[in-house]
């Protein structure tokens, strides 16, 4: 429980989030969005293997799960969220050229 509140609360909230920034400015890939803001603390939170992530969700989300671990501070999650957003535009830039 994080504030008294389900966990799920919580990572619905970053979801939510994600989800009325789209709204506001799609310039990036919702679907990984989304996925990220759920999946944002799996790996430094639970035994999930970095492996098994990736199978199941991706080498993009699960690598950028990966560099988001250790970063705590404001400022670094929204560095972290800017450079997500670079990247995920590049996705989607190359997947637009296939």
């Amino acid at each position: 429980m994080l504030n008294g509140l389900p966990y799920i609360v919580h990572i619905s909230n970053v979801a939510m989030e994600v989800f009325m920034a789209h709204k506001q400015k799609p310039d990036f890939n919702l679907e990984i969005a989304i996925q990220l803001a759920l999946l944002h603390d799996v790996l430094e939170d639970t035994a999930l293997s970095f492996k098994a992530l990736e199978d199941d969700f991706g080498n993009v989300v699960a690598v950028l799960q990966k560099i988001n671990i250790g970063h705590e501070s404001v400022y670094e999650r929204d560095s972290i969220l800017n450079f997500n957003k670079g990247i995920l535009i590049s996705e989607t830039i190359e997947d637009n050229k296939k």
